[in-house]
């Protein structure tokens, strides 16, 4: 009965449970003499339960919980059963959740204290708040999948031709050994495909194997800040040549370069940054995931802010001082 609701993402301090602090460089929990890794006997602890369906088809499926940021160290339990533990407020978590959950109804609970050890690593100026800052989902995966990949995209020296390397890790957590074919197409803004090719790749159970590609690509539409051109890269995973996953990703092709210009400062060649062969003034702005609401930024916001600062001239961001949420790389990439 001593439950109430809480809105999520959202700190407790903004919604009635704690206090926020606003320091630039000390901490906020150790403004004199600190002494790492001590934290305060009284540290805020809060606690987030709720409900949640895992459906039966996922039950052959490899399935993790998701904790885009949440600050400052987490315990997750799912059923009454710890999970695991993570500190690293401004970075993304992932539990592999299989060995916890049942088919229908089950219960996560989240204990989250405000001060961790991590948070001697942690000391941003800006308003010292606490909770689950981003996203948090559940999603599901096959036993026989994408488990990472590395892209290049760059231009050759003439600036006019892309160079495309992809390496693709497969994981296999069933049993069996499998004989797995891995697929990619690159797509360009008209839906052509440019480039693709397939291999089949041997994955031991348990195990992960990594398929490697590369491709030049004539004329390529290069990514600059005033025309951010973007390739769909999907990637397809086939066993037997049935379709068990497609992954899809954006890619622009630029090359990036500082390097002696033909100015001469103190008698010295001056050093310029280049985009593309063409040199670039980088005029920039700060920012923090911080809203009314607080550490939480909604996609939307996160649009506006683009748009003001396109309009502004503003082709580069310095984040101060920590990772940001995935959406605000991929909209960097749209918007240039």
């Amino acid at each position: 009965t001593g439950w109430t609701d809480i809105k999520v993402p959202g700190n407790w301090e903004l919604q009635g449970y704690g206090e926020a602090f606003y320091v630039n460089q000390p901490y906020e929990f150790a403004t004199y003499n600190p002494v790492p890794p001590l934290l305060p006997e009284e540290n805020p602890v809060g606690v987030y339960r709720r409900d949640i369906d895992i459906p039966s088809a996922w039950m052959n499926r490899d399935i993790f919980l998701h904790l885009a940021g949440a600050k400052s160290g987490v315990y997750v339990y799912i059923n009454g059963k710890e999970v695991g533990y993570s500190e690293d407020s401004k970075d993304p978590a992932e539990f592999l959740i299989n060995p916890y959950i049942k088919e229908g109804k089950n219960t996560l609970t989240l204990k989250i204290f405000r001060w961790s050890t991590g948070s001697w690593l942690e000391c941003q100026d800006f308003l010292r708040m606490s909770g689950i800052e981003r996203d948090v989902f559940i999603w599901s995966q096959p036993k026989t999948a994408v488990k990472d990949f590395r892209v290049v995209s760059t231009l050759d020296n003439s600036y006019k031709d892309g160079i495309f390397k992809l390496g693709v890790d497969i994981k296999n957590t069933a049993k069996a050994d499998k004989n797995i074919t891995v697929k990619y197409d690159l797509i360009d803004k008209k839906g052509n495909s440019v480039a693709t090719e397939s291999k089949v790749t041997s994955v031991k159970g348990n195990g992960v194997s990594t398929v490697s590609f590369d491709y030049t690509i004539k004329n390529v539409a290069t990514w600059t800040s005033e025309s951010p051109n973007l390739y769909k890269l999907m990637m397809t995973v086939m066993d037997n040549q049935r379709v068990v996953e497609v992954v899809p990703f954006k890619v622009g092709f630029r090359k990036i370069e500082i390097k002696k210009s033909e100015y001469i400062v103190n008698e010295k060649p001056l050093n310029l940054f280049y985009m593309n062969g063409q040199p670039i003034k980088l005029k920039g702005a700060n920012i923090h995931e911080t809203t009314q609401d607080g550490h939480y930024v909604t996609p939307e916001q996160m649009h506006r802010n683009f748009e003001l600062m396109r309009l502004n001239n503003i082709n580069s961001v310095r984040l101060s001082h920590y990772p940001q949420d995935r959406k605000f790389y991929e909209m960097c990439d749209e918007y240039g």
